[in-house]
């Protein structure tokens, strides 16, 4: 029954997917040579769509890989987050954020880039079309069952 406003969902959250790894791009996030990992950060990321009981996609998910966060926020090693953060190393050690560089993230030689911030730009008027989408297939239902 929502099959139109599914597919402005589906196609909001792909567009919106290609805009954010492009915005990334244009912002100068490149995969490392030196990186461990074989493949590109930016090419992994993905989109998917919950569905309420499979019919009308209730929320577009997207997927990325942490680094990608230290990008966006400009954080990196000596240059933390408001909170910090607690991991454990490759030894089992549990270890945190340095005090002395929380607040830094955004500063010194790491500039955030904002590339995610396209994903929530034009959500408004998606929603807007869903809703008008959702109206449309109700009235359309509505009307066969009087027929």
């Amino acid at each position: 029954m929502f099959e139109k406003a599914n597919k402005i969902i589906e196609d909001f959250g792909h567009q919106k997917l290609a805009e954010a790894q492009s915005s990334g791009r244009s912002m100068g996030i490149t995969h490392a040579a030196t990186s461990p990992n074989p493949d590109d950060s930016l090419g992994r990321m993905k989109v998917s769509f919950a569905r309420r009981a499979g019919d009308l996609i209730t929320a577009i998910r997207f997927t990325l890989r942490r680094n990608l966060f230290y990008a966006y926020y400009g954080a990196g090693r000596g240059q933390g987050g408001k909170k910090g953060s607690v991991w454990t190393n490759a030894a089992g050690e549990r270890r945190k954020t340095a005090p002395s560089s929380l607040g830094k993230a955004g500063t010194g030689n790491r500039d955030a880039k904002p590339f995610l911030d396209v994903i929530s730009r034009d959500a408004d008027d998606m929603l807007a079309e869903v809703a008008a989408a959702n109206m449309d297939e109700i009235m359309d239902n509505s009307f066969k069952i009087f027929k």
